[in-house]
């Protein structure tokens, strides 16, 4: 039981319902993708599932980086396409642009001016 509760701090579940943003990919953590789409009938449901099992979540910068004219929801497919895309890339701006679906009617927000510059 000691090395499952070992791996278990190497998983990060993501879910649109996380509070936590992801900021980059660390090669040492293991991230899960969820199978159960919980926007209509099971709220938060992979989100609460994970917090059970005592497993951390994190969420895309999706509202950070683009506004969407549907649900932050993701297909399986599309989480996997931004997941390998950004570590090409290194760009979420740019990853988003590319492969979430036109259905999405995605925005890509302008990038932040420093007034400092």
């Amino acid at each position: 039981m000691e090395t499952y509760a070992a791996e278990r701090d190497k998983l990060v579940y993501l879910t649109s319902d996380s509070p936590n943003v992801l900021t980059q990919l660390d090669p040492g953590l293991i991230y899960v993708i969820g199978g159960i789409v919980d926007r209509n009938r099971l709220k938060h449901a992979t989100y609460n599932k994970a917090l059970a099992q005592g497993i951390a979540t994190a969420r895309f910068p999706l509202r950070e980086h683009v506004q969407l004219g549907s649900s932050p929801v993701l297909a399986v497919n599309h989480v996997f396409d931004i997941l390998l895309e950004f570590q090409y890339t290194n760009d979420w701006r740019a990853t988003f642009a590319k492969v979430l679906p036109n259905r999405k009617s995605v925005k890509v927000n302008e990038p932040a001016v420093n007034k400092d510059s």
